[in-house]
Order: structure tokens, then sequence, then C-alpha cells
């Protein structure tokens, strides 16, 4: 009988995909060549040049949906993070709620102007990685079926029994943690001293903690039986409500993100639950928005209208990482591999500004640039994959590590074929997608805390299948 695949795949299996593949690429470096030869000739300006680098970016993230069968692919999911955290700033500037789209906002009373050839290297460096990424994703994708592993489906019940006795407690936990935050000062206090807000919570509790999402994720992963998914995904955001009120919302932006590609990878259709789960993330991302626009003192219905805009502005601050670092290369450079050193232990060590050394971390560095008394009240720019790859090679640099980084997403979709792939990507994408304000090498300690909860959950496997061989 023959099986149903995406209209994409039936209508280019016609002809061989590396020539689509090849003129869309040649289309989209022939057009970035000429924005950049009409920047150096004086024909372009630096806002002409963001409106250009915008279009070519929503364009990509277009045509990564078209290619990749509605999304079916990490690609698609990091080019929006990549549009959104380095490229936001970009279109707030096309929607009108930003006159200068390159001068430095984050940390600064005033917005300061960078150079005309900094701004331009900027924007060259996203548009550049962009393409990179998308180059080899695009190049060896072909349609993919997730394989039918009816054997995990004994898994449910121990990992149900998992799930719901960890829910308790991480409602306890994020209960202590929001009421400390807001009797210490409000959302700044998680970042002035990690270690203290933490004491708030036995150490069992956060422990136990952590086995929570892995749990729910598997069971995502392996739950066919719709009711069960929808009460279990209520239960999770639930317990997770005040991380929202906090003030937290990419942990929760990026789950949702997450459990929207294990949908697609699960169906071969537009599934209405990748529907649901975007309108579910949508609807929390902009709950977040209305709580915080109250927080920061709007008073005025129009205020917290426009906060939605606002949003998309503030998170495009990333750019600023990506052009402070570019315009201070110098100075910054010469810490460039001991920022990737630190960031192996980050899924393991949480940081704060307490423990701020000048070279181990490039967010900390920059925030002292930008304005020093801030990172003592535990303010922040974030990071920049784009950033830390400029400083170890410059745009050559900023190339070779996102074509490598493309490599790595596409090889993202080809482990998440069976169920424990899909696991271990489901694990670390999170820290992937967020790589436009984060780090490069972020994802190499969460995939090793991830090897760490395969081994707990396949122990606690082995003693709960004899206590129950045993009955």
């Amino acid at each position: 009988m023959e099986t149903a695949t995406p209209a994409s795949w039936r209508r280019e299996s016609r002809l061989p995909p590396v020539y689509t593949a090849a003129a869309e690429i040649l289309t989209y470096l022939s057009l970035l060549t000429a924005a950049c030869l009409a920047f150096l000739a004086g024909w372009l300006d630096v806002n002409g040049a963001a409106v250009v680098a915008t279009m070519l970016l929503i364009f990509l993230i277009v045509l990564a949906w078209y290619r990749f069968d509605g999304g079916r692919h990490p690609c698609f999911l990091f080019l929006s993070t990549l549009t959104l955290f380095q490229g936001g700033r970009l279109l707030g500037y096309c929607l009108g709620v930003v006159r200068h789209p390159l001068y430095i906002h984050v940390l600064t009373d005033y917005p300061a102007a960078i150079p005309r050839d900094v701004g331009g290297i900027a924007l060259l460096a996203v548009t550049l990685s962009a393409i990179s990424i998308y180059a080899p994703c695009r190049w060896n994708y072909r349609f993919r079926r997730m394989q039918d592993d009816l054997h995990q489906k004994r898994y449910l019940r121990y990992l149900y029994l998992l799930f719901y006795t960890t829910v308790p407690l991480q409602c306890f936990k994020n209960y202590a943690y929001f009421h400390y935050i807001k009797t210490h000062g409000g959302y700044l206090a998680f970042w002035v001293n990690h270690a203290r807000l933490a004491s708030t919570v036995p150490f069992w509790v956060r422990a136990a903690v952590l086995i929570s999402l892995p749990s729910f994720l598997a069971l995502c992963i392996i739950e066919r039986r719709m009711k069960y998914l929808y009460a279990t995904t209520l239960f999770y955001f639930a317990a997770n409500s005040f991380v929202l009120l906090i003030g937290l919302r990419s942990a929760v932006f990026a789950t949702i993100l997450t459990l929207w590609y294990i949908a697609r990878i699960k169906s071969v259709s537009r599934t209405r639950v990748g529907i649901k789960l975007a309108a579910l993330g949508c609807g929390l991302v902009l709950l977040g928005i209305f709580v915080q626009a109250y927080r920061e003192g709007a008073t005025r219905w129009s205020e917290v209208v426009v906060a939605p805009m606002v949003f998309i502005r503030t998170q495009g601050n990333s750019l600023d990482v990506t052009g402070v670092s570019v315009m201070h290369a110098h100075e910054l450079g010469q810490y460039a591999w001991a920022y990737l050193l630190y960031e192996l232990q980050d899924a393991f060590v949480p940081r704060d500004v307490s423990s701020y050394i000048p070279g181990t971390r490039l967010s900390d560095d920059i925030t002292v640039l930008l304005n020093k008394r801030a990172l003592r009240l535990g303010m922040g720019t974030g990071g920049s994959y784009l950033a830390e790859m400029y400083l170890m090679g410059g745009l050559g640099g900023v190339v070779i590590v996102s074509f490598v980084l493309g490599t790595g997403l596409h090889l993202l979709y080809r482990v998440s074929m069976n169920a424990i792939g899909l696991f271990i990507a489901a694990c670390i994408l999170p820290t992937v997608i967020l790589m436009p304000r984060g780090q490069i090498l972020d994802w190499v300690s969460v995939l090793a805390l991830t090897g760490v909860f395969l081994v707990v959950l396949w122990c606690g496997w082995l003693a709960y299948d004899f206590v129950l061989s045993g009955l």
C-alpha cells in the first residue's frame, strides 16, 4: 500500500533535490553579495541595510517552512529564534517602534551610535550565519518517518509515576522561588545571588524536580492517546506558571517549541496538535508580556497593547551583544577560547553576578563594558553565539562554525526518527534554539546532563520493573 508523504516531497521527487537546493543557496548569496556591494559603495545606508537583512531573514524562514515540510526540522526553529533574538530590533524598525535599529540600546540611558562599518559587519554576520546554517540542512534534507517503537509503551506507567510524583514538588519549588523573588526586589534577585535563592528549597526537592522535564518529554514522545497528552501538558505548564510570573519566559518558550517539534516529527501531516501547541505558546508568551508590562509600571491600556511590539524589540537586544563584540574584538578576543571552556559547566553550575570573573562569560564582560554598575544589580545583556564565533575567527569563523552548526542541526533531525534519539534531541533542543541569545557550547553540558538523566531513568526503571515482577 502506498504511504502518504508531504506534497513538497512528492513534487521534488521528479528532480534531484540538490539542483533546487543549489539554486536557492546561490540566489540567496547573490542577493546578499549585491546588498554588500551597495553598502560598500554608499548606495545603501545602515537603516536600509537593516531592512534588507530583515527581508532576507524572513524569506529564509518562509523557505525553511516550505522546504522542510511545514518546518519539520530543527533548522526552521533555529532560524526563527535567530530572527527574533538577533533581528528583533530590525523587525521593530520595520514596524515603526524603533528609530535607530543599530544603535546600542541595552543598559544605556540613551541610545549610543556605533560606527557604520561595525553595523554593517554585524548585519552581515547575522545573514551569513543564517544561510550557512540553512545550506547543509537544505542540501541533505529528505523526508523521513519516525519509527514505530511499540515496545516503548511498556515504560508509560513508570514515566507517569515519575512525572506526577514530581509535579507537586515542582509547584512547591517554583512557588518558593516566586515568593523569595517577590520579597527581595523582584526579577533581578534571581541573578544577584542564585545560591541564596536555591537555599530556600531543600536540596532533595531540587534534585527530584530535575526529573520532571525529562519524564514529561519522554511521555510526549511515547504516548499516542491525545487526552492523556493534553492532561499531562496542562499539569506541566500549570506547575510552571510561577516561572512566567517571575519573568523567566525563555525556558517556557523553548519547551513549547520543543513540544511543537516532537508533534511534527511524530506526524507526517500538519497535525492539529502542532497548531494547538503554537497557540498555547503564543498565549503563554503574551501572558508573560502583559504581566511584565504591569510589573514594570504600565498603567494605561495603550501601554499594554503595544507590549508585544515592545517585546519583539527588546528580544533583539542580542544584536547589541554582536555589535559590541565586533567593536571591541581586540579586547574580548583574547578570552574567546576561555569563554568556550567555562560554558561546558553551565548545566551543572548555575552562575550569578556574585561569581563574576573577567574572561569567563562573554555576556558579563559586555555588561561591564556597557554599564559596570548594572552587573552588580543583576542586570545583563544575554549572550550571542554570533559574537563568540566572530571573536574566534572573524566573518570566516562565523561562516565555518555556522556551517558546522547547520550540520549538527541536520544530525538532530536524523537521530529524531526513533524514540531514544528524539528524546536526546528534545532534551538539548531548548538550549540549541536559544543559542542566538546564549552560548555556543551550552548544548554540550546539557547533553552530558541528559546522559545523567538517561542513567537515572534507566536505573529507576530497573528498580520499578524488579518490584513489579516480585509482586
